[in-house]
């Protein structure tokens, strides 16, 4: 983390120490030009494209180290929140705290509650499926009974069954 950090403060002193703000491309598109009145030519660029990129950089890289800047606090304040809630958690907690590891631990002991999740809602659908498939039947059944509203007896006995396991797997 010091090699990025060092980098980035070092980034930080060179555009502190460029020609100030903002700069742009000239119409005949190789040179970037200071866009104040003094129109101090900053660069000679080989390409359009690469005078182009030197003026947006001017702009573009303190931006991106003010967002990088403002990421590392976010996420040095989420390290708190973690390291609390850990410390709550466990009592032994010390100071020696990896949050990757935290977060590793934890996940796998919800992975087995979440598969266990699955298996429960997916045999619960299944279950809900018998259930359609008999009203299906019952509704093209050609007996008396089904045809009155009432079940034949196959289409009860298939009825009680899928209801049974619908029960059984809600459970």
């Amino acid at each position: 983390m010091a090699d990025i950090d060092d980098w980035l403060a070092n980034l930080r002193r060179l555009c502190s120490k460029a020609t100030p703000r903002p700069w742009m491309q000239d119409t005949v598109g190789f040179r970037v030009y200071r866009t104040d009145h003094s129109l101090a030519r900053i660069a000679l660029a080989g390409t359009s494209d690469d005078a182009a990129f030197i003026a947006a950089a001017r702009e573009a890289v303190p931006r991106l180290l003010d967002m990088v800047e403002e990421l590392q606090h976010d996420w040095n304040r989420l390290l708190e929140h973690i390291r609390d809630a850990a410390s709550a958690a466990d009592p032994a907690f010390t100071e020696q705290f990896d949050p990757w590891e935290y977060l590793r631990r934890i996940t796998a002991e919800m992975i087995p509650a979440r598969d266990h999740e699955i298996a429960r809602l997916k045999a619960q659908t299944q279950a809900a499926d018998k259930l359609a498939d008999v009203v299906t039947h019952q509704q093209r059944c050609g007996t008396s009974a089904c045809s009155n509203g009432d079940l034949c007896v196959p289409c009860s006995t298939a009825m009680e069954a899928a209801l049974r396991a619908y029960e059984e797997v809600k459970k």
